[in-house]
């Protein structure tokens, strides 16, 4: 029945999940290795762990209003998002970094 009748959909799916998944988890164990937070920053793995609470709320929202041809699209939106907790923010190409403050002999 898979291969018959929704083969591309169901392994599309099948995949989706498993790079879902992947990433959440690589985003969690990433998380506390991040030293340079800044002070109105909000710590990564609280947002990681939001993710992973909320991520089966948005896959099956995405799955209901497309009448279940969705999930995997859901599933890649939570990927996409996972990776974008994890960046850290750089400052504009026109400012220069400041002096260094080292006392010389």
């Amino acid at each position: 029945m898979v291969t018959g009748g929704c083969g591309i959909l169901y392994h599309f799916t099948a995949l989706a999940a498993v790079v879902c998944f992947v990433t959440i988890g690589t985003g969690l164990a990433r998380a506390p290795l991040r030293l340079s937070i800044m002070a109105y920053e909000v710590q990564p793995s609280g947002m990681i762990l939001g993710l992973i609470v909320f991520a089966p709320i948005v896959i099956g929202l995405t799955t209901v209003f497309t009448i279940g041809f969705g999930g995997g699209v859901g599933m890649l939106i939570m990927a996409f998002i996972a990776t974008r907790i994890e960046m850290t923010a750089e400052a504009p190409a026109f400012v220069s970094a400041p002096a260094a403050n080292i006392p010389t002999r």
